[in-house]
């Protein structure tokens, strides 16, 4: 019994530590609050296409190119990214059939966690339910972010290697992300710090990215972000390659 007693205050204290406090919110707290901070829930599921355009350039490099994202409900995608002289890359879902074609790769089908990261990269409303596309969520501590304190929240995919992400304690907005995503080139660690949010239909996007990745970075910067603007049908479909690939599968 003494020994019992003795253990007691021990316990008592690991419970607390463990325990959220009045600063400690739970990790699924702070993802909501991004959709609160953001707009809301309800104007976030009224956004049903989303087209961004912009421009990607790595200055050190002297690399400089176009950039265009299509996405429409619940979660198809089309990207491309084309940088004169050096490669034209394109990534898209049409809802099955994940793929990439590249001037440099080839035409390739997607599978397993490539495929997995498309999806949830693909699916419009992957913040308001990404409960759906993820495991769990948690809270591992904080960290500075230029120079201001952000929530830093590990992501658990259902399929696929942990991302992280950091939220800004003031304003609650997404502003940095680290991940490693499956490719051509095997298991590459990326980072982004994202900024300079913009309203569009009563939604907030970013429309700053700085990507670095390999020990490189680029620039992207968004010029136009539009939501529930008609995009053709065939946007989508599959590139002729592409789908003969997919039909041999």
């Amino acid at each position: 019994m003494p020994r019992i007693r003795t253990c007691l205050p021990l316990l008592c204290l690991v419970l607390l530590a463990a325990a959220p406090g009045p600063d400690k919110p739970k990790a699924e707290d702070i993802l909501d609050n991004y959709i609160k901070v953001t707009g809301g829930k309800e104007a976030h599921e009224k956004i049903k296409s989303l087209t961004a355009k912009g421009r990607v350039e790595a200055a050190a490099q002297g690399i400089k190119g176009q950039l265009a994202l299509y996405f429409a409900a619940p979660n198809k995608l089309y990207e491309l990214m084309d940088i004169p002289g050096l490669d034209k890359r394109e990534q898209g879902y049409d809802g099955k059939v994940a793929w990439e074609k590249s001037t440099v790769t080839g035409a390739r089908i997607l599978t397993g966690e490539e495929k997995a990261a498309t999806v949830r990269e693909a699916t419009l409303d992957a913040d308001v339910n990404w409960r759906q596309l993820y495991q769990k969520a948690e809270l591992a501590g904080e960290e500075a972010v230029n120079g201001k304190p952000a929530y830093k929240v590990i992501m658990t995919p259902n399929e696929g290697a942990p991302s992280t992400r950091f939220y800004d304690k003031e304003s609650g907005l997404l502003v940095k992300s680290i991940e490693t995503v499956t490719s051509a080139m095997g298991k590459i660690t990326t980072e982004a710090l994202i900024s300079d949010y913009k309203k569009v239909n009563g939604v907030l996007f970013p429309h700053k990215i700085k990507q670095t990745a390999l020990g490189q970075s680029a620039d992207i910067t968004f010029d136009s972000i539009e939501a529930n603007t008609e995009i053709p049908k065939d946007r989508f479909d599959l590139p002729a390659d592409v789908k003969k690939l997919a039909e041999k599968k």
